[in-house]
């Protein structure tokens, strides 16, 4: 699955084309002496084992390696983003103490980032003394020379990641803020309006008890001069009775 671009389903860097002397499977037979004397004095190798090719087969291959790199430098930069993200997040959260900070998690990414790349060498260097039959020792140099070029990498990641995460906080802060003011707002309204409504329930108390007063006012009057006058009804003393009233 590695030999696999899926960055150029097009096949437009590197061409489907067939190399025998490229093949894996067909190492072990190559490497015989009788093949190796052989595919020299017809110019398919050099002296050091290397397989010959043209200018043009040189760059294309040139440029896929170039294109390789840029896309493992990319998703291994986007892994390390979203780790550095995710230790602002667990930080912000309380999970990891305030004293580590970003610089401490870039050179953790950076020595990982060595240590695969330590094994790499070690494991490409074993297979180029089972081709050559030679021993090459250690280039220190070249681990210090690639660690110089990715801390400078994890650095501008590192700022990039610090100004997007503050950028993000302040708009969620922003955000909040706007939020805080619409509820103080609504607030603010809510009171009013039960203001109002307990002066049109206390006005409408006060009308109600008005009118409680007035009707009660009304039957007290009735009730006095109802105890002025008396009316009194005699029985009829003839064919025609009459009714007197006794002031």
């Amino acid at each position: 699955m590695d030999n696999f671009i899926l960055t150029d389903p097009e096949m437009n860097i590197m061409r489907p084309t067939y190399n025998s002397l490229h093949d894996p499977h067909l190492f072990n037979y190559f490497h015989r002496k009788d093949m190796q004397e052989q595919l020299k004095k017809n110019g398919y190798i050099t002296g050091e084992k290397q397989v010959k090719c043209s200018l043009k087969e040189y760059k294309t291959h040139h440029r896929y390696l170039e294109h390789i790199k840029l896309h493992a430098d990319r998703s291994t930069g986007q892994a390390q983003r979203a780790r550095m993200r995710e230790f602002l997040e667990q930080q912000q959260k309380g999970l990891i103490s305030k004293d580590l900070t970003l610089a401490d998690i870039r050179e953790e990414l950076l020595e990982e980032g060595a240590a695969r790349l330590y094994h790499i060498i070690l494991k490409n260097q074993e297979l180029q003394r089972k081709r050559k039959g030679g021993s090459e020792e250690f280039s220190v140099e070249a681990l210090l020379s690639w660690k110089l070029e990715e801390r400078a990498r994890l650095q501008r990641i590192e700022r990039e990641v610090r100004h997007e995460w503050n950028r993000e906080q302040q708009l969620r802060e922003a955000r909040e803020k706007r939020e805080r003011q619409r509820l103080a707002l609504m607030e603010r309204k809510n009171t009013l309006q039960q203001m109002k409504l307990i002066e049109e329930v206390k006005k409408s108390e006060e009308s109600a008890l008005k009118e409680l007063t007035k009707k009660k006012e009304g039957t007290e009057l009735s009730k006095e001069v109802d105890e002025h006058h008396d009316f009194v009804i005699l029985e009829p003393i003839s064919k025609h009775p009459r009714c007197v009233m006794v002031v």
